[in-house]
């Protein structure tokens, strides 16, 4: 279930100022962020006020939080343009930015955390890289320059151990599977996401193992990283669910990409009870 706000203020304004379509989808999902989410949002509607110059949107997606979350995010919207909160009552961060995309008519479709660990300066160039028709998709990495990531040890290590065995057992090539700073065009999203099964901390290595593997031009871009030390997701958690992801993608797909032997008739992947098959059509996937 979706809940939707949009204050009505806003929505007559809309309904009778001719607008530019939207360009560039800004989705920010947010799991019990009430005490960042005031200053984290005005921030980013400022810096995009700013420095995007495209017509652009943020939708915060309350994800099954429980605690204020979602009356905080609509407070905002009473006094920021183009701002909508999205409410979902299933839990699951990739689940919400699949759902919020795949129903967006935006050019660019982009997501960051509700932290904002990533530095915003490097947004407008995440954006360039997929609107210029260059790549695909395009992805913040915390790895590539070291010395722009400020984190502690224990994730710094877990991050450059599990993109090694995601390089081992997958083949792929992007540095940093799991930032939180990505941005695609509308048209990879709408032949990528539906393929994506998992719905939550896994969703950024299986959308970027997709990309690759369907012969997209993925963008690799190295970011600063501040961490954000009061973060409650779980690492260990977190990790168990990654690590059984690819052994899944592991499973279904095969081993490094470029290898053939598996696309030669279309091939079942399975997720529990859920199946689909993905058709390999010429000029979809290699």
């Amino acid at each position: 279930m979706t809940v939707s706000f949009l204050p009505q203020y806003h929505a007559d304004v809309q309904r009778f100022v001719r607008c530019p379509p939207i360009d560039t989808c800004v989705v920010v999902p947010v799991f019990n962020g009430e005490k960042i989410l005031a200053a984290s949002i005005t921030r980013l509607h400022t810096f995009l006020r700013e420095r995007l110059n495209r017509a652009w949107e943020i939708i915060v997606v309350n994800n099954g939080s429980t605690d204020a979350a979602f009356a905080a995010a609509r407070r905002l919207c009473t006094g920021l343009p183009h701002l909508r909160v999205e409410s979902t009552s299933e839990k699951g961060r990739g689940q919400a930015q699949k759902q919020i995309w795949l129903g967006s008519n935006a050019r660019v479709l982009s997501y960051m955390d509700a932290d904002f660990s990533a530095d915003l300066e490097a947004f407008p160039q995440l954006i360039e890289a997929v609107s210029s028709g260059s790549y695909d998709v395009a992805g913040g990495s915390r790895l590539l320059k070291s010395e722009f990531t400020i984190r502690c040890a224990k994730r710094d290590i877990v991050s450059r151990c599990y993109n090694e065995v995601v390089r081992a057992l997958l083949g792929k090539s992007t540095s940093d599977m799991q930032c939180g700073f990505k941005a695609l065009t509308r048209e990879p999203a709408q032949q990528l996401l539906p393929l994506v099964v998992n719905r939550n901390w896994f969703f950024d290595t299986e959308l970027i193992f997709l990309a690759e593997r369907c012969g997209r031009r993925v963008f690799d871009m190295p970011v600063k990283w501040a961490e954000n030390p009061d973060s409650s997701v779980s690492l260990w958690r977190t990790s168990m669910e990654c690590l059984s992801g690819v052994l899944r993608l592991r499973r279904n797909w095969g081993g490094a990409a470029g290898s053939q032997s598996q696309y030669q008739q279309p091939q079942r992947l399975r997720s529990g009870k859920r199946e689909y098959r993905c058709l390999k059509r010429r000029g979809d996937c290699e």
